[in-house]
């Protein structure tokens, strides 16, 4: 035979063994180790965001917005429910509940024991206002009002420890167990959204309040009469940021002085 005969049949040969080779399987996990590893990413629950805000004369609002959600509120209406209808309840928080007339909104009052002395927190809840030129609630984006929850203290009290106290209170009584919220909500303090001007607050009454609201609280709170606010213009510019309103000052304070009465 040929040399060239045989390094054909030579080149024949290892063409056969490679064909007859069996391919070698593809290497598999441990499926155990694999599983134990494994960990699906979980979508992180959204949280509520908690804002205060000190205005003039003393006030305090505070207002919540879901924090993946613009302009839809925190669902707070357990702790009215709550308080109302159970008066044991509202005592271990120290909360007591109080009816003034026909108010839609219970009063309530909050009572914090610290350094041997109690500070009591007044507190309502109202519609927000949508402008300072517009005495209208203003909509969530769920078309529902949007509301606050206002408080009012001396005016050389409102600064930021007070009002950071007094809403860490409500995060707090909200972010219990003790309310029954069918679904859990996360509520946290975010921002303190108080307009300064040096050290004094700057935050005019009718950038979050209704027309109501601002003669009800002043009529019960503030000032001994209602004439003597009118016929003064600085008073009035510390209550009013809008102009249209210190225009009709005199209209909007007479008509709601006692609506907090």
């Amino acid at each position: 035979m040929s040399g060239f005969a045989k390094s054909k049949e030579s080149v024949n040969s290892k063409k056969m063994e490679v064909k007859h080779t069996a391919p070698t399987p593809p290497a598999r996990k441990n499926l155990v180790l694999a599983k134990k590893s494994f960990s699906p990413s979980k979508p992180t629950s959204p949280h509520v965001n908690v804002f205060v805000c000190g205005l003039t004369n003393g006030v305090m609002v505070m207002r919540t917005e879901k924090s993946n959600k613009k302009n839809v509120e925190g669902f707070v209406q357990p702790l009215k429910n709550k308080c109302n209808e159970d008066i044991d309840f509202a005592s271990s928080l120290d909360i007591v509940k109080v009816n003034f007339g026909l108010f839609m909104f219970q009063c309530l009052f909050i009572c914090i024991y610290k350094s041997h002395k109690y500070f009591v927190f007044y507190f309502k809840i109202v519609n927000q206002r949508e402008d300072q030129d517009i005495n209208l609630p203003k909509k969530q984006a769920t078309s529902y009002n949007c509301c606050l929850f206002v408080n009012i203290v001396a005016e050389e009290e409102n600064n930021f420890e007070v009002r950071k106290r007094w809403v860490q209170g409500i995060i707090d009584c909200l972010n219990s167990n003790l309310l029954g919220f069918q679904y859990k909500q996360d509520f946290r303090f975010k921002e303190d959204e108080t307009v300064m001007i040096g050290d004094k607050i700057d935050g005019k009454l009718d950038s979050y309040l209704m027309d109501e609201d601002i003669g009800g609280i002043l009529g019960r709170f503030v000032y001994d009469d209602v004439e003597s606010v009118i016929a003064d213009k600085k008073t009035v510019s510390n209550i009013f940021g809008s102009q249209q309103n210190r225009d009709n000052c005199s209209e909007i304070l007479t008509r709601y002085w006692h609506h907090w009465n």
